[in-house]
């Protein structure tokens, strides 16, 4: 199995149970969650000689697990993604989670691009009962990328894959009804710059 598999399996299995676990919980979007685009708070982060920031909406929580940047629209689910285990996890309702990874790109084939491995991704996902729709194409701050709406068993979002010649940054979003978080997920994504 070639690295750039084991690198996507890997993250599939790390990422996509805490997100499937972590929405199971049913969603029913207040006002100022589905209309909340406005990003008023900023977070940043250094790791691995890389500078990282998005902006997100005020209220909002963030934390850094493992190498990972969890954003949350409220504390008790930040807690309960970043905390349960993995078998009692559950989101409180109204919940949402966004999980942020940076991948260097020397870790990666350097031939490889965004559309690429999310099909790679989604190929293994659909063994685990997770379904990728169709891989479009995008570009964010001049950083070529891909997404794909996805199907959990419980719950629906997007993965985003952003990548520079330094370095690529992965996105998971998730909610039991993710179309009330859609337009927040996007306004994130597009603030988001690793330097």
């Amino acid at each position: 199995m070639s690295q750039l598999k084991r690198i996507s399996f890997l993250l599939m299995a790390i990422l996509l149970p805490v997100l499937l676990a972590a929405c199971s919980g049913e969603n029913t979007a207040t006002e100022s969650e589905t209309s909340q685009t406005q990003l008023s708070e900023t977070f940043s982060v250094s790791e691995g000689g890389i500078e990282l920031t998005f902006n997100y909406p005020q209220g909002w929580v963030t934390q850094e697990v493992e190498e990972m940047i969890l954003l949350a629209n409220s504390q008790e689910s930040l807690d309960t993604i970043s905390s349960a285990s993995l078998d009692s996890l559950t989101v409180p309702e109204g919940g949402y989670g966004m999980i942020v990874v940076i991948l260097p790109s020397d870790e990666m084939p350097p031939e490889i691009n965004p559309t690429d491995l999310l099909t790679m991704m989604a190929e293994g996902a659909a063994s685990e009962g997770v379904m990728m729709e169709a891989i479009e194409e995008i570009e964010i701050d001049e950083q070529m990328g891909a997404k794909a709406d996805v199907t959990f068993l419980e719950a629906t979002g997007e993965i985003y894959l952003l990548k520079s010649n330094e370095y690529s940054v992965m996105v998971y979003a998730a909610a039991s009804d993710y179309a009330d978080f859609e337009d927040t997920t996007q306004a994130v994504v597009n603030t988001i710059k690793a330097q």
